[in-house]
């Protein structure tokens, strides 16, 4: 199963990737929401990570983007926001999960079944 990271901090980024692999998932991370659509393209994932707060363009920017061009690949969305406002924005958009971080692996495993069987 592949897996597509899309956070701006390359620590989160591998920390993600280390207990994606340790899990047995592949994975790859993307720094940037701007190369978000190009990568999800080219990668087909069958689940997207994807933080909120990036400087070049917004998760929800992201996740907007995609439903626009009929990507249905489930999205589990990790960030440091907690806002309920843009939690209930990302749901109604279609994520399958919202997670504050940080994300420990035990938390991460069990959100990304959840993901997979919705």
């Amino acid at each position: 199963m592949r897996i597509l990271i899309i956070d701006d901090s390359t620590v989160n980024n591998m920390l993600m990737e280390n207990i994606l692999n340790t899990l047995g998932y592949e994975s790859l991370s993307v720094l940037r929401g701007s190369n978000a659509i190009e990568k999800i393209l080219e990668y087909q994932p069958h689940l997207v990570i994807l933080d909120i707060m990036m400087p070049d363009k917004s998760g929800i920017d992201v996740l907007q983007e995609m439903r626009m061009q009929g990507i249905q690949v489930p999205v589990l969305v990790v960030s440091a926001i907690s806002s309920n406002e843009i939690k209930k924005k990302a749901l109604e958009m279609g994520a399958v999960s919202y997670q504050p971080k940080p994300v420990n692996a035990k938390t991460l495993e069990r959100k990304l079944q959840q993901a997979i069987q919705a």
